[in-house]
Parts: C-alpha cells; sequence; structure tokens
C-alpha cells in the first residue's frame, strides 16, 4: 500500500455493493459491512473513486482539488480497506 505513486493503476472491486453518504461535515462510504470517512470536502473525489465501476483509475487520473499527496492518502486508505485492488 504504501508503495502505491499518482500513476498506480487501481480499480474498485467489481463484487463491491457500496454506499455514499454526505452529513454536515463528512463523506461516508460504506461496504462490507463496514464505513470509511473523509472530510466533506474531499466528497467528489470520492464519488468519482466509488462510481469507477471497476474501471482502472490512478491518483493522478481522479478529477478535482484535492492536492497530490492527498490523492495518495484517499486512494491508499480505500486500497487498505479492500474497497480498491491493484490492477
Amino acid at each position: 500500500v504504501s508503495g502505491s505513486g499518482l500513476d498506480t493503476k487501481l480499480r474498485r472491486r467489481s463484487d463491491l455493493r457500496w454506499d455514499l453518504k454526505l452529513t454536515e461535515d463528512r463523506v461516508r462510504l460504506s461496504f462490507h459491512n463496514k464505513t470509511v470517512e473523509f472530510p466533506l470536502h474531499v466528497a467528489d473525489e470520492v464519488r468519482y473513486v466509488a462510481a469507477s465501476d471497476g474501471e482502472p483509475i490512478s491518483p493522478s487520473s481522479i478529477p478535482g482539488t484535492l492536492d497530490q499527496p492527498g490523492r495518495l492518502v484517499l486512494i491508499r486508505t480505500l486500497l487498505r480497506e479492500g474497497f480498491l485492488t491493484l490492477h
């Protein structure tokens, strides 16, 4: 996980059922009986990754205002939690 970089190809697990909820200050991504929370300001980036539908993505391809280190934190978290896999 720590070796993943901006051009690392990842994909959402194809058999994954997920749900995205926004609260006043958080984004909650629920899957496999767990919930991962992020700050609300990364909602667009989390939504993009979640909606990728198994297509390969990389941190550098994620649209939005999140900076590069933030994109790495996002994908590494989702990789560690099992939402993403290496492509």
